[in-house]
This record gives C-alpha cells, sequence and structure tokens, in this order.
C-alpha cells in the first residue's frame, strides 16, 4: 500500500464506534470488553473536531 502511505505518523488518527479518539483518551479508559472483537478505523487527518461538536 506503498500509494496510501501517510507522510508521518503523528496524523493518523482511531476512530471508536463514530468518534475520533482525542490523543487524551486511552483505549483502556473505553471499557473495553477483554477478549472481545472490536472495530476502530485508522486515519490519516491533521485536525481534530472539538470533543462536543462530534
Amino acid at each position: 500500500w506503498a500509494e496510501e502511505a501517510v507522510a508521518k505518523a503523528e496524523i493518523l488518527r482511531l476512530i471508536y464506534q463514530g468518534r475520533f479518539l482525542h490523543s487524551n483518551v486511552t483505549l483502556g479508559a473505553l471499557g473495553l470488553p477483554f477478549g472481545k472483537t472490536t472495530v476502530m478505523h485508522l486515519v490519516p487527518r491533521e485536525n481534530l473536531p472539538e470533543p462536543n461538536s462530534q
């Protein structure tokens, strides 16, 4: 997937249940069920919307 490579890893963002995860949120804080499959999306995006505007 060389044509889809991003210039820097710092712009990669996680989306969980339709919401961007901001850098101060840990995966552990989400309370994900242990041993279950969890679907997230990893997308390149420089800026994120404010948490209340999602």
